[in-house]
Formats: structure tokens, sequence, C-alpha cells
């Protein structure tokens, strides 16, 4: 039941925040707000290790964020580009994807075993997003509706 709490409140945030980006067309702002929501998270859960509650709760916003982020930034290619660049852009995209799939167990692996910390392989993530959310905050126009 507790590893579900957190999927459980993405899917109700995703379609809560999906329909409300789609209403007022304000996709950046949403996809920024939701990628600062999964890095606090992150960050939250490690500061706060030592607290089954508190721990649950920075999962349950890390969670939520980041599947949220999901369907809003699809959103940008596909009203941004026309034609063969929404296909060109579709592949760089999944391929950047299915690479860091494969790249981020490695790294927070390796991470934890140099560190010996559980908590540090997660919070190297956190800067991660936070990176994606400045480009995001300095490339990407917010897309016609």
């Amino acid at each position: 039941m507790l590893s579900a709490l957190p999927y459980a409140v993405a899917c109700i945030g995703m379609v809560l925040l999906t329909r409300r980006s789609d209403r007022t067309g304000e996709r950046k702002r949403y996809l920024v707000y939701c990628l600062l929501a999964a890095a606090v998270g992150y960050l939250l859960a490690c500061l706060y290790s030592d607290s089954s509650l508190a721990m649950m709760a920075a999962l349950v916003l890390a969670t939520a964020g980041t599947f949220i982020a999901i369907p809003i930034f699809w959103t940008i290619p596909q009203s941004t580009f026309s034609g063969l660049a929404i296909a060109t852009g579709t592949a760089a995209i999944n391929s950047v994807g299915q690479l860091s799939g494969i790249v981020a167990p490695v790294m927070v692996g390796k991470i934890n075993d140099l560190t010996g910390s559980d908590s540090m392989g997660m919070l190297s993530i956190a800067p991660l997003i936070l990176i994606a959310c400045l480009v995001v905050m300095r490339y990407v126009r917010n897309p016609r509706s």
C-alpha cells in the first residue's frame, strides 16, 4: 500500500494539472513547477531519511512531480514543430531518454557504493532535474495551444 501512494497521488495530479495546463495553455510554467517539485522532493527525501513519514511525503512529491511533468513535456515538441521535425525531435528525445534509463541506475548505484550512503545516489538526481528546469526556463517557449 505504501509503495502505491506516490503513484496514486501522481495519477490524480496528472489528470488535474494536465487539464489545467490544457485549459490555460501555460505548459512551460506547469512543467517548471513539476520539475521543481520533483527536485525538492528528492532533496527532502535525502534530508529526512531518518523519518519514515517525512521521507514518504518527500517521495510522494518527487514521484508526482516527475510523472506529472511527462505528459506536459510531450506537448511542447508536438506543438512547436511540424512534419519531419516532429519525427526527428521525438526520436532524439526518446534516444536520450533511453540512454538515461540505462545510465541513471548505474550512476546512482556507483555513487552509493563510492560514498557508502544510500541517500547520495538519490541526491545526485536533484541537480540534474534543476538543470533540466533551467534549460526549460531559458530555451523553451510556451507552445501554441
